[in-house]
């Protein structure tokens, strides 16, 4: 079965004629006819029922026009992709730490390089091959295929108006009556239970998010609904200090670092050095 026979039936299935479909690809009918016909054999069921001089679906012709649509639609789809993919330059980068609110880096990439496709790849999609990959990690890699961008701390997240918001810092105790928000996401629940634990208590979880729900977490506790554990330099980069006070800790040393590497640990070509420079631009700039 090929893609061709899939479009001579997909046209026949339309127009109802195959003289008509065979001037339109330019061959004879008895050769349409020849691929209408190893097509059902190779499917084992008729298509079509003969009407006179026309042909018309039947019951399994119209089941198997659907999924001909599906196919067809999507290898359109596909062919522009490669189109516009073949026309620029195209970096495949995969974030596996939450870095801002999702659609905003690509923004930001295009903006900066109109001529560079930066195709962001989520976390869940563990074997697709990338170009660039940026990941978190609590411990340090010795090794020089991998970049740290950053360490980061983690701070208590608080309403601005949060009675610990002007301190200098405080004990992760401070909070153990407050209701927490978490995102379950990129290790923020699992930080915040160790980090309490390690405290002595078990947080109060008022409200928890999915993982794309790095603007419910800001808005939730710029409405007072509770606080949260989060690392510092990304929130700093992305939230509002007037909404939100990012306090940090005196009896925790938790750090969290930030390292890219490429798909087979080759050094960054110009376009991958472009995005995860771009990314740790991003972080650092209101640090």
């Amino acid at each position: 079965m090929t893609f061709l026979q899939l479009e001579y039936f997909h046209a026949v299935a339309e127009s109802g004629s195959i003289s008509r479909v065979a001037e339109q690809y330019n061959i004879s009918p008895a050769a349409l006819s020849r691929s209408i016909s190893q097509l059902e054999r190779e499917l084992g069921a008729e298509l079509f029922d003969h009407e006179g001089r026309s042909i018309v679906l039947n019951e399994n012709g119209r089941i198997f026009l659907q999924c001909t649509t599906e196919i067809l639609d999507s290898m359109l789809i596909a062919r522009k992709r490669l189109s516009y993919t073949s026309q620029h330059r195209m970096v495949r980068a995969r974030l596996d730490v939450l870095l801002d609110e999702p659609g905003e880096l690509p923004i930001e990439f295009k903006l900066a390089r109109p001529d560079l496709l930066v195709e962001i790849i989520p976390p869940y999609r563990m074997n697709t091959r990338f170009d660039v990959r940026v990941f978190a990690t609590y411990n340090t890699i010795d090794d020089p295929r991998y970049e740290l961008l950053c360490s980061e701390r983690f701070v208590a997240a608080l309403p601005a108006n949060h009675r610990l918001a002007t301190c200098d810092s405080i004990r992760l105790t401070d909070l153990k009556d407050e209701p927490f928000i978490i995102v379950r996401h990129d290790h923020h629940e699992e930080t915040i239970f160790t980090m309490c634990n390690e405290a002595g208590f078990v947080p109060r979880i008022a409200m928890s998010f999915g993982m794309t729900a790095h603007r419910g977490l800001y808005r939730s506790i710029c409405k007072g609904i509770g606080c949260s554990i989060v690392p510092e330099l990304v929130s700093r980069a992305e939230w509002d200090a007037d909404k939100i006070a990012l306090v940090p800790f005196s009896d925790i040393q938790h750090v969290r670092h930030i390292y890219a590497t490429t798909y087979d640990g080759s050094p960054l070509d110009d376009d991958c050095r472009f995005v995860v420079d771009t990314i740790k631009n991003r972080l650092v700039k209101q640090n």
